[in-house]
C-alpha cells in the first residue's frame, strides 16, 4: 500500500524550536533519552533537576 502516492507536499514556511520550555516542557523526555545513553555506557543516570 502506497499512502499518499502522487501527492506533493509544500515545504513549511517556518520551523519552531522551543529550547527553553515555553511551549512544551521537554525536560523529562530529554532526561529520559540522556539516561538511556548513559545506561548503555554503564554511567549513573541524571536526575531531572540536574
Amino acid at each position: 500500500m502506497n499512502v499518499g502516492a502522487g501527492r506533493r507536499f509544500r515545504s513549511p514556511k517556518a520551523i519552531l524550536f522551543d529550547l527553553d520550555g515555553t511551549l512544551v516542557d521537554s525536560a523529562p523526555d530529554i532526561t529520559a533519552a540522556v539516561n538511556e545513553l548513559l545506561a548503555g555506557r554503564d554511567l549513573p543516570p541524571l536526575r531531572l533537576e540536574q
